[in-house]
C-alpha cells in the first residue's frame, strides 16, 4: 500500500480472476497501510495547523480511509468476474516492528473458516488470545438464539469448547439440581 497507484500486481490480479479456491476461504491482507498516512497528511496539512493533536490524528485517519477507498481496491476485489472472492480483508500496519500485534489477522482468519472444527483447531493453538475465544463463544450463543434451540447443558458445552486452555468440570448445584459447568485453570 506504499504506492496507492499500484495496489495490485499482475500475479494478484490473475489469482482473483482465474483461480477458483473452491471451499478454501480467502483473506486479503493489506500491508504497509501506514504508508498512506503521509499522503493523507500532505493533502490536509494546511487545514490542520490550528487543530489539537487528537483532532489531527482523527482527520489523518479519515484521510487514510479516503485514500484507501479512492484506490478502488475493495471494489475490484468484489468484482463478480473474480473467481476467488475474499471472505474478509485485513489492514496491517508497522509489520516491520517486533511488537506489532496480529490479532486482527487471526480473528479474520478464524471467522473466515466455515467449519467449526477448523475454527476450534485454530483456537486451540491460541491459548493466550482470550478475546478471540470470547468472540467465538458469543457467536455460538448468537447463532443458537437465532435458531431458537436453547438447550442449557448443550449450550454450556458449546460455549466452553472455545476455551481449550481451561479445564471443564461439571457440578450439581443445590437446591434446584441444576448441572453447571465450571471452568478452572487446571490448578483446582
Amino acid at each position: 500500500m506504499d504506492d496507492p497507484w499500484r495496489t495490485f500486481q499482475r500475479a494478484e490480479e490473475k489469482f482473483f480472476l482465474e483461480c477458483d479456491t473452491g471451499n478454501v476461504p480467502v483473506v486479503v491482507i493489506f500491508t504497509k497501510f501506514e504508508a498512506l498516512r503521509p499522503i493523507a497528511y500532505g493533502k490536509i496539512k494546511k487545514e490542520l495547523k490550528a487543530s489539537s493533536a487528537e483532532e489531527r490524528s482523527k482527520r489523518i485517519a479519515q484521510g487514510v480511509e479516503q485514500e484507501f477507498t479512492d484506490t478502488g481496491v475493495l471494489d475490484r476485489l468484489s468484482d463478480p468476474k473474480n473467481r476467488a472472492r475474499p471472505k474478509s480483508h485485513v489492514r496491517l500496519e508497522n509489520m516491520n516492528r517486533s511488537d506489532t500485534n496480529c490479532n486482527i489477522l487471526l480473528e479474520h482468519t478464524t471467522l473466515a473458516l466455515d467449519n467449526e472444527e477448523l475454527q476450534l483447531c485454530l483456537i486451540s493453538t491460541q491459548k493466550s488470545n482470550l478475546e478471540l475465544c470470547i468472540k467465538c463463544a458469543v457467536g455460538t450463543l448468537v447463532d443458537r438464539s437465532q435458531e431458537s434451540l436453547f438447550q442449557y447443558q448443550l449450550d454450556q458445552y458449546d460455549i466452553v469448547k472455545w476455551f481449550p486452555h481451561l479445564n471443564v468440570r461439571q457440578r450439581l448445584i443445590q437446591p434446584d439440581d441444576v448441572l453447571v459447568m465450571v471452568l478452572t485453570d487446571g490448578k483446582y
